[in-house]
């Protein structure tokens, strides 16, 4: 009943779109919740990481690439929040 409304056996299907829009609003307003703080927070440790390298190039390369990794998952996470929701917006 997710998609698809069923009343009883042997009916034809309709499709609740209603319900569909829902699923997936309530999905990426789960993955926001969760992994973006996951995100800034790895951000923040890959700053940390550089700033306690103390010139050692490994560990400011290592920090780098975090910083730059939790950036573009960053940019992905809301990019596709703000996507989803400017066009559920704009079809309620």
């Amino acid at each position: 009943n997710v998609l698809y409304n069923i009343d009883r056996p042997g009916d034809d299907l309709s499709i609740d779109f209603g319900q569909g829009i829902r699923e997936i609003v309530g999905f990426t307003n789960f993955i926001v919740s969760w992994i973006a703080p996951i995100a800034i927070i790895t951000l923040v440790a890959g700053g940390l990481m550089y700033v306690g390298s103390f010139g050692n190039e490994e560990t400011q390369s290592k920090a780098k690439k975090m910083m730059m990794t939790s950036l573009i998952g960053i940019v992905i996470i809301y990019g596709a929040f703000g996507l989803v929701s400017t066009i559920i917006s704009g079809s309620l």
